[in-house]
């Protein structure tokens, strides 16, 4: 887990891998006015640049509605705005990271859910769908894969940032290879590398495509 388990709990992000599912929403809501100084300021937090570098290689298509999944604050979104996409959709469990989000005048739509219940959203609604720093303990499950799945367009992408540990929980890598196994994803890259550089903490980029109906 890195160096994040040898020293008392004591920031949000430290607290982030401890809470249960039920405190999701509060917790959250505490850490907005806070989080981008904690995670980029001071922990130089990696997984923005790392999932816009994805999307600048593997999603060619600039107008594709994009859905950044768990979109906090918008750290991700400025990323996407910045390399000309212009329909962006964003989903948070927290009404206060979704208050930060709107106030970034990037979204297009802006909502709260729970990402691990059924999605109010059509089939193949979005041509590439952002999951960044949402699978983790007490958060999302990797069984929300099936239905994110779902709201991807055949040929669309799935792009996922998420840290050493919650992969170290080994669901979300086997659940991402069955999909690729029964034809629903193809899983073409799974790339190494910073998350959280301050805190010695890694991560992994995976970009799958949605196969064809």
């Amino acid at each position: 887990m890195g160096s994040d388990t040898d020293r008392p709990i004591s920031s949000f992000y430290e607290r982030a891998y401890t809470i249960k599912e039920h405190e999701t929403k509060e917790f959250y809501s505490a850490w907005a006015a806070s989080y981008d100084e904690e995670l980029v300021d001071g922990r130089g937090y990696a997984m923005p640049a790392r999932c816009r570098d994805a999307f600048d290689r593997h999603v060619t298509d600039r107008t594709t509605p994009v859905i950044d999944l768990g979109c906090g604050t918008g750290l991700l979104g400025r990323e996407l705005a910045k390399l000309g996409f212009d329909i962006i959709d964003g989903i948070d469990y927290s009404p206060e990271m979704i208050k930060n989000a709107r106030a970034t005048e990037i979204y297009r739509n802006l909502w709260s859910a729970d990402l691990n219940d059924p999605l109010d959203i059509v089939d193949g609604a979005y041509g590439a769908v952002a999951a960044m720093g949402v699978f983790s303990f007490g958060h999302v499950y990797a069984d929300a894969l099936d239905e994110i799945c779902r709201i991807i367009m055949p040929g669309g992408a799935l792009i996922i940032g998420v840290n050493d540990v919650f992969v170290g929980e080994n669901t979300l890598v086997p659940k991402l290879e069955g999909l690729d196994a029964d034809g629903i994803i193809s899983l073409d890259v799974r790339e190494h590398g910073a998350h959280m550089p301050a805190s010695g903490v890694d991560g992994w980029v995976f970009v799958a495509t949605r196969a064809a109906s």
